[in-house]
């Protein structure tokens, strides 16, 4: 049993810029424009194609380039898809255009379509739909990403738990390597868990609790 740790950084270079986590499709231009998507599971390799992983987080919006470039942008329970595409296009234009592939990480649930389902720490982004605006971005929950990454690094069949604290705890477990799944789509929220008579894990131990303690 493996439980390991990694950094918003780390997550980002594994789920929006290393291939071999997610699987990244190709846009196209700087405007959303409509681009090429490859079907499910396939890879765009080599070419001039420039990639971006991009964290949304409760408190903070970090966007990786493919040479170590950072780009931060405060967030909060106010932000919405307006900002985070408007900081995602000033940074594309920033690297001068051209072809883009991104790689998505959302603090909240996302569906099968790539929407987001649900997202406490940023409501705003309730139904939002990335891949209409950046075409065949690859979405997916942070932590889920972050278990990608992880598993990219381990053998097959390895059994890993990732366990995530940042505004808010979340976890998700691959077992005998098959991701673990339940019929409810919760089922990783650690931080919905009761903790005493009142309130959850996240009031008792989520990164703006401990930060204020």
């Amino acid at each position: 049993f493996f439980f390991k740790q990694k950094t918003a950084y780390e997550i980002v270079m594994w789920t929006g810029v290393q291939t071999c986590a997610l699987p990244i499709y190709r846009g196209t231009g700087c405007d959303g424009g409509r681009g090429w998507s490859g079907k499910p599971g396939t890879a765009v390799h080599g070419g001039m194609m420039k990639k971006l992983g991009v964290d949304i987080g409760g408190t903070k919006l970090l966007i990786l380039a493919e040479d170590g470039r950072t780009w931060r942008f405060a967030t909060g329970i106010a932000c919405g898809p307006e900002e985070i595409e408007g900081h995602v296009r000033a940074v594309m234009a920033e690297l001068g255009g051209g072809e883009f592939a991104w790689g998505i990480a959302v603090p909240g649930l996302v569906g099968r379509d790539g929407s987001v389902v649900a997202c406490d720490v940023l409501p705003k982004l309730d139904g939002w739909r990335p891949g209409e605006v950046f075409p065949g971005a690859a979405v997916m929950n942070d932590v889920d990403g972050a278990l990608v990454g992880m598993a990219s690094g381990e053998r097959p069949d390895a059994t890993i738990a990732v366990v995530g604290s940042g505004t808010g705890i979340a976890a998700a477990i691959q077992v005998g390597g098959v991701r673990l799944r339940t019929l409810r789509p919760f089922a990783g929220e650690l931080g919905d868990v009761p903790c005493g008579l009142n309130g959850t894990l996240d009031d008792r131990a989520a990164g703006a609790v401990v930060a204020r303690t």
